[in-house]
């Protein structure tokens, strides 16, 4: 099959020099840079040719072609069915149905519905409580999602302002509650779901300096090879996060790691 390249691309790639760095890798693209971090690690992806400075260069017509490989594939792939909007949900739905079920119904990750009960506990709007069968109204979770407006931000790691209504001290203590509940070891991805800040935050929170550092680490799930996953102190992250977002100084360390 004949590649066809982008005509973006080909004239973006006017402008760049035989071999190039990521950071160009992106600019030619048109993608961010996390993305090209992602892809470099494919085995398909070109190798790189030299490095200057610890920043890998790339052939540049390879990466072009690469590209032209890489869209091509996914126009091959199936249509991936999209997550379906909670509002979606009917306020009259007489069913009762497991996180799992609700997922299914949604299109979403379990952890999707988890973490909205996770997250508003002990707010003054908690979420759909599952009965003895472990399974929550559709008619609930409907009405609940029709009333519940947040202010700011998307996604179910939006904002602070998400967690319940409330003054300053009382969010405080609602997020170091959420935290006293945690085991004594805990992971990134528990961060968003009990401060209710975005995972990009998160990530930008990493590059402090004073951020705490990993205590361990667990295995890949499932052994296949996966990125094994760090463990952190849960009181020392609790204070780090509590401090950045409810302390009243607001000069922090920029300084990467």
């Amino acid at each position: 099959m004949k590649l066809i390249i982008d005509p973006a691309i080909q004239e973006r790639r006017a402008t760049l020099p035989q071999v190039i760095t990521r950071p160009q890798i992106a600019f030619l693209a048109g993608v961010t840079e996390y993305a090209v971090a992602k892809w470099v690690r494919r085995d398909t992806f070109p190798r790189h040719v030299d490095s200057v400075n610890r920043s890998y260069r790339y052939p540049t017509d390879e990466v072009v072609l690469w590209l032209a490989e890489h869209k091509a594939s996914e126009l091959r792939r199936p249509v991936q069915r999209r997550r379906r909007s909670p509002s979606a949900l009917s306020t009259t739905d007489p069913r009762r149905l497991k996180d799992a079920e609700f997922a299914r119904l949604l299109n979403v990750n379990p952890n999707f519905v988890i973490g909205y009960e996770r997250r508003y506990r002990g707010s003054e709007t908690p979420f759909p409580a599952r009965d003895a069968e472990d399974r929550r109204s559709v008619a609930e979770v409907a009405i609940w999602f029709r009333n519940h407006r947040p202010k700011r931000g998307r996604g179910m790691a939006a904002g602070l302002a998400r967690t319940g209504p409330g003054t300053a001290d009382q969010q405080r203590e609602l997020v170091a509650q959420r935290f006293a509940e945690l085991p004594e070891r805990c992971f990134l991805e528990d961060i968003p779901l009990v401060t209710g800040v975005a995972t990009t935050t998160v990530a930008r929170w990493l590059t402090q300096a004073s951020f705490p550092e990993p205590v361990g680490y667990q295995p890949a799930r499932g052994g296949r090879g996966g990125k094994p996953r760090n463990e952190y102190a849960t009181a020392a992250v609790a204070r780090w996060c509590l401090d950045w977002m409810f302390g009243a100084t607001r000069e922090r360390s920029a300084a990467p790691r």
